[in-house]
């Protein structure tokens, strides 16, 4: 059991963490699920990012830029961005 929580221990969120941080993990996974939940219920899966490894942050934006459509210009209109591409946004604020 992890230190202060009640009840076992979830095998996704590593031993040897804070109560808080064990907590925000918690919390992050609980979103996880459910939006794999919704995914599975309306019978569409979301696209996956390819996966980058061993390549500089500034080349992982201009990858990124080009994958999604974006050009070379300042963004604007995010939320179109958002909508077209079905990029899932989760705000905690």
């Amino acid at each position: 059991m992890g230190a202060g929580l009640e009840g076992p221990t979830d095998p996704a969120v590593p031993e040897g963490l804070g109560d808080s941080a064990r907590s925000i993990l918690q919390k992050f996974k609980k979103y996880c699920d459910e939006y794999l939940r919704i995914e599975r219920r309306a019978g569409r899966r979301l696209e996956l990012a390819p996966l980058y490894a061993n390549i500089s942050p500034e080349r992982l934006a201009e990858e990124e830029r080009r994958r999604l459509g974006l050009g070379d210009e300042p963004m604007r209109g995010t939320v179109f961005v958002v909508a077209k591409r079905s990029i899932m946004v989760n705000n905690q604020n």
